[in-house]
């Protein structure tokens, strides 16, 4: 799953940290249930050899080896999805057969209440739902199958843990409703472009890093608005703003949106799946169609074109080198009298 980072130091980027790795925040919640629980079952297992429960307190160190287990593998950013299930899973079982086994006045059944908790925020909405549906179920089975209590007082224990449990339930599910919005939203904060809606150079970043391990042929281009300055100067920055947003939106049209860009300023990159070649066809229709494009402001009507400069990807080229060789092929071009690509 994910690589350890710590949030103390200054240095790290946690929007860029939690990019990288979707799974960070989970994996920092199942370590410390494994800490947790895994300190409670060895503290438990001692517990139960003193009181020569042999059977139980085998168990629990078995439990306790298992949370370490889980513990280095999610430490090593090495766990697996089957791994990542072992800890709650166990401990759902040593928590229903303790119900089933032992009289309710032992307390077990209080354990219950945590599940919906803890498989919300590990493992997401769906699964949260199912396995919180299948517990509940069980527990209430449980109780109601004890004999030794008369039947009114098990339907009365049944009808209040539902409630409780269920009231745990839906909390949680609406918490990870909300979260997930929230993440959602977070995450387009930071890899959207506010202005125009476009990908940012943080996005850039990981794609590129993406299309790196991936070994594929791809191209970045550079290009910049041709006497943007002048667009500003004349009708002011808000119609400078308006020349941004229509040309990143046929930029989308006719590429995609993964494929496009902005940097800053009237500064936009392209990432095209292709050879410099290519890439070179390609941009030319681009120029093109943007060419022909005509972006009313008020009652004047401004004409637009670009330079772009292309670099294509070698395995010796970082994303730096990349956008430095794209940057001085557009210099040229502009300097080659804009309205072409180098």
């Amino acid at each position: 799953m994910l690589t350890e980072y710590d949030l103390n130091e200054k240095k790290v980027n946690l929007p860029n940290v939690i990019l990288s790795d979707p799974e960070f925040l989970k994996n920092k919640v199942l370590k410390g249930l494994d800490v947790v629980l895994g300190v409670f079952a060895l503290l438990l297992s001692f517990f139960n050899i003193y009181l020569q429960n042999y059977p139980l307190a085998a168990v629990e160190v078995i439990m306790s080896m298992t949370c370490w287990f889980v513990y280095r593998k999610t430490q090593d950013h090495s766990i697996s999805s089957t791994q990542a299930m072992l800890v709650p899973y166990f401990f759902v079982m040593i928590v229903l057969y303790g119900t089933y086994t032992t009289p309710l006045s032992n307390g077990l059944l209080l354990w219950s209440f945590t599940f919906p908790i803890i498989f919300y925020l590990l493992f997401g909405k769906q699964h949260g739902f199912y396995a919180s549906l299948i517990i509940g179920g069980l527990q209430v089975i449980n109780i109601l199958n004890k004999d030794q209590i008369e039947l009114y007082a098990t339907t009365n224990i049944s009808i209040n843990f539902l409630l409780a449990y269920v009231s745990v339930w839906v909390v949680s599910h609406v918490y990870e409703m909300n979260r997930e919005n929230v993440q959602d939203a977070l995450r387009n904060l930071a890899l959207k472009d506010s202005l125009t809606g476009a990908n940012n150079r943080l996005s850039l970043k990981h794609i590129f890093e993406k299309k790196v391990k991936a070994a594929e042929d791809f191209s970045i281009v550079m290009l910049d608005i041709d006497l943007f300055k002048n667009v500003n100067d004349k009708h002011g920055h808000e119609a400078g703003d308006l020349v941004l947003v229509e040309l990143t939106k046929t930029l989308i049209e006719v590429l995609s949106h993964e494929q496009v860009f902005r940097l800053g300023g009237d500064e936009l990159a392209l990432l095209i799946p292709k050879s410099k070649k290519a890439a070179l066809s390609i941009m030319e229709r681009v120029r093109e169609t943007v060419e022909k494009q005509l972006i009313k402001y008020k009652e004047e009507i401004i004409n637009l074109s670009f330079s772009a400069g292309i670099s294509q990807w070698s395995p010796e080229k970082d994303l730096p080198v990349m956008l430095k060789e794209a940057d001085e092929c557009l210099y040229k071009a502009k300097s080659n009298g804009r309205n072409q690509i180098l």
